[in-house]
Parts: C-alpha cells; structure tokens; sequence
C-alpha cells in the first residue's frame, strides 16, 4: 500500500450527492467552485473520493489515480456534522477509480473530542481502526 498522504478539504459529505455539478450546500455548509469536497457516502461508492467543486465536480487533482487514493488521509475543517474530522481510504490495491468502491474510514476528530472507527459507506462498522 502507498504510503499515508495528507490532505485537507472544505467539507465532508456523509450522504449521497446525486449531481456533482455546480455549488451546493453540503453538511450545512455552502461549497463554491473551487472548494475540496470528501465524498463518502455516495450511493455507488466508486463516487467516493476528493473532488473539486465546479460544473462539472472533478476529482482532486491530488487525488486523481489509484496511487494517490490508496492510503489517502483527508481533514474535513468545515461541517456541522463532521467538521474537523479526519478521514483515510481504506481499501487495498488495485483500485480503479470510477470502477473500484472506495471506503473510506474515519479516524479522528481533530482535537481529540473522539476517536472513531467507523466507515462510511457501505454502513459498516469495522471495530479496531483508530
């Protein structure tokens, strides 16, 4: 597996975002052109992943290929449900993006208010991440 990579986005989105194109509100928060969004909870988790806002949303150019994704961790900095939240893909190789489910766990929230081991979806609990 690649190694842990680190990135930050505006916001994550916990439930699924049926058009990934143009602004939107996402975990009450207004994402812009321009802005990272972490999707996790997309209906078909090949949709998981770092994506930047614009019409239309395009992966995030850190986080682009297989390579980038394995390991991947991202901070979440806004988000009434999920601000400062830390998240890492937890899939093994190969992934294909677009084909492949990405999962995604999170790990943390910033600050140490709780240590979590959930992933977001599938709903799956996987205990002992953390």
């Amino acid at each position: 597996m690649a190694s842990v990579k680190g990135l930050e986005c505006k916001v994550v989105a916990l439930v699924n975002v049926v058009v990934l194109s143009g602004p939107r509100t996402v975990d009450g928060i207004e994402v812009v052109p321009g802005d990272g969004v972490l999707l996790v909870g997309q209906e078909h988790a090949s949709e998981n992943g770092l994506w930047t806002v614009g019409t239309p949303w395009t992966r995030h150019p850190a986080a682009s290929s297989a390579d980038d994704v394995l390991g991947m961790s991202v901070v979440a900095r806004q988000g009434a449900q999920r601000g400062d939240t830390m998240w890492q893909c937890i899939n093994a190789p190969p992934v294909e993006l677009g084909s492949t489910e990405l999962l995604f766990a999170e790990v943390l929230e910033i600050g140490g208010r709780r240590p979590a081991a959930r992933v977001r979806p599938p709903l799956r609990v996987i205990e002992g991440l953390g």
